[in-house]
């Protein structure tokens, strides 16, 4: 690993990681099981927790940004718009990142934290666990819209073969108050 910087550019070499990203997965299964789900997402929240330990907000996990290896090992990608929480990189009222997994704060513009990753791993898990994304429009004004007002759509649970327990889990993950995470 390195970084390069030039006057011409600056650059980031880093490890090349075999492996097919969640969202591949997640289009040829449609939804997994909630060990399968378990073990990818705590280890990306492991590797969330390491940057958050080091004042790295991701601002865009995503199941595209999530890599499995072969060894089944899930590896968090793409920290191309991540910012320290400490640096003024972006100014608020910018939005950043994927509009289907932004949190509230995020999709408002407002200054974000490592509460703002634990909302979008919330995503990741529903749509994981449920095979579709929490809150759906036509459009990208309608998704942000639905993130910033509306609760994630209420599940079956046991008609999907899962615990009922799950909709609290799901809930504190995705409240709208980054407090209450």
């Amino acid at each position: 690993y390195d970084i390069i910087s030039t006057p011409e550019a600056s650059l980031i070499v880093m490890e090349l990681v075999e492996g097919v990203t969640l969202q591949s997965v997640l289009a040829s299964k449609k939804r997994l099981g909630l060990d399968e789900t378990i073990d990818i997402l705590s280890q990306t929240a492991k590797a969330l927790d390491y940057a958050h330990e080091h004042k790295v907000v991701h601002r865009d996990v995503k199941p595209a940004n999530i890599l499995i290896t072969p060894a089944k090992e899930a590896m968090v990608t793409d920290f191309g718009i991540a910012k320290t929480e400490v640096s003024e990189l972006t100014l608020t009222g910018t939005i950043l990142g994927t509009p289907d997994y932004m949190s509230p704060e995020q999709a408002k513009g407002e200054e974000v934290d490592s509460r703002s990753d634990l909302f979008s791993l919330g995503c990741v898990l529903y749509e994981c666990l449920v095979g579709e994304q929490p809150f759906q429009s036509g459009n990208i004004t309608g998704v942000l819209l639905r993130i910033i007002n509306d609760r994630p759509p209420d599940v079956d649970w046991p008609s999907l073969g899962l615990p009922s327990g799950l909709d609290g889990v799901v809930a504190q993950a995705m409240a709208k108050d980054p407090p209450d995470r």
